[in-house]
């Protein structure tokens, strides 16, 4: 038989389940690590059973009706809208209290998503939709779990009571996530989950009483994943960034790094982007290195970077870093440049290209760390080319300005002249 009825909160509801739980399964926090192979579940119907798509079709052994009042099928029942099943051994609509109840071996599945439940329980007045005693697998991904409750709101938010995900199978999976309560926000965009555990092979090695993390890719403030190590020189690290979404174009990550030995240091990344200009400003700031016995100033390191086009024919480039003393990289390290190496490139270029002429000023200089010997110095730099059209020949004129000798500055001019008929040189 056929239902028209279209209101069903049901599959409003499991459509949101089935949506938002294969995009977390999707996100970077969870790894989808395949062990074994995927289970997978036949289709509940087929293509030909859906007749009527703006309808609701019911199959059932038997059933009870009282028209536009109360609706009851058993044995065997098979719900189908459009790309959404679900079976179960007993289905009572109610069409005057506006209520929807499923008992008995209930499967929903759609082409995200199948789940299992004992009964459901739909309220169309009150717009809230629940589950009892529930497990789900993800379709094409090893991401399953289960939970003791699912709950549906008025305004979209889908509650999950006594759950677990995991990725692995057998009764000890290598890793499993449980938590007492997970909401996931249709507006927010967001999952909040409420006494979260952590377990390795069933052991628990991590506790969070609560935590927020994005599930679309849409940027949100807010903590990142922890970072721990360790090293002789600087002993255990503890890294916490902070992620903050200032604007649609300009962020910022605040890291708090504190290391036993040394005190805490404070890092900064700021990033920027208008338009045709684009940049990053990094700064590490410690105040005070206590393994530093014998002095007290603070250590730190900033770098600006900045490319940018401007006026449609100027060009801005420019990359500097400045350091406290020579012996940073070596112990405290930095993200910025490695250890070993053994000076700062800094540069800037100004450069501007027009229908005939382009020209580029370049300035660019080394700081040199440790004990090195300065071997060589790049002074400012200015190269003009201009091509035209000549009556005979195509013409090419370079100009070049530099420091020769590195004392006084030289104009050095090169001229040369090519013909794209016949080949001949004049240099």
């Amino acid at each position: 038989m056929q239902f028209p009825f279209k209101s069903l909160l049901f599959f409003c509801s499991f459509s949101l389940c089935a949506q938002v739980s294969a995009e977390i399964a999707n996100t970077d926090g969870i790894a989808a690590v395949v062990q074994c192979p995927v289970p997978t579940y036949e289709k509940l119907t087929n293509e030909q059973d859906i007749k009527h798509k703006e309808l609701i079709t019911i199959i059932s052994k038997k059933t009870q009706i009282e028209k536009n009042k109360y609706a009851q099928f058993t044995g065997g029942v098979t719900l189908i809208n459009q790309q959404q099943t679900v079976i179960a051994n007993k289905l009572e609509i109610n069409r005057e209290e506006a209520t929807f109840n499923a008992e008995g071996d209930i499967h929903f599945q759609n082409q995200n998503i199948d789940i299992f439940a004992e009964q459901l329980t739909a309220s169309e007045s009150s717009n809230a939709t629940q589950l009892n005693k529930t497990s789900y697998q993800l379709a094409g991904s090893p991401g399953h779990g289960s939970a003791e409750l699912i709950e549906v709101d008025a305004d979209g938010t889908l509650i999950l009571k006594d759950s677990t995900f995991t990725t692995c199978y057998g009764e000890t999976p290598d890793w499993l996530f449980k938590a007492s309560e997970i909401g996931i926000s249709q507006d927010k965009k967001s999952v909040e989950a409420y006494n979260a555990r952590f377990k390795l092979f069933g052991v628990p090695v991590l506790y969070i009483p609560y935590f927020s993390m994005p599930i679309t890719n849409e940027r949100q403030s807010g903590f990142l994943f922890p970072k721990i190590s360790s090293s002789n020189k600087s002993g255990l690290e503890v890294s916490l960034p902070f992620y903050w979404n200032i604007s649609e174009n300009i962020d910022a990550t605040i890291t708090p790094r504190i290391m036993s030995k040394r005190g805490t240091q404070l890092q900064t990344e700021f990033r920027y982007l208008s338009g045709l200009q684009s940049g990053q400003f990094d700064l590490e700031y410690l105040h005070n290195d206590s393994e530093e016995k014998s002095n007290n100033d603070a250590r730190y390191l900033a770098r600006i970077q900045h490319t940018g086009t401007f006026s449609d024919n100027f060009r801005l480039y420019v990359d500097y870093t400045t350091i406290s003393d020579d012996n940073y990289l070596v112990d405290i390290k930095s993200s910025q440049y490695n250890s070993n190496d053994a000076y700062l490139y800094q540069v800037g270029e100004l450069a501007y290209f027009g229908e005939q002429w382009q020209a580029t000023m370049k300035l660019q200089d080394f700081e040199v760390l440790g004990d090195h010997i300065q071997s060589y110095k790049t002074v400012p730099q200015i190269e003009a080319k201009s091509q035209f059209d000549l009556p005979i020949f195509n013409g090419i004129f370079d100009i070049y300005i530099m420091n020769k000798d590195g004392s006084d500055l030289q104009n050095i001019t090169n001229s040369e002249w090519s013909e794209t008929g016949p080949c001949w040189l004049i240099k």
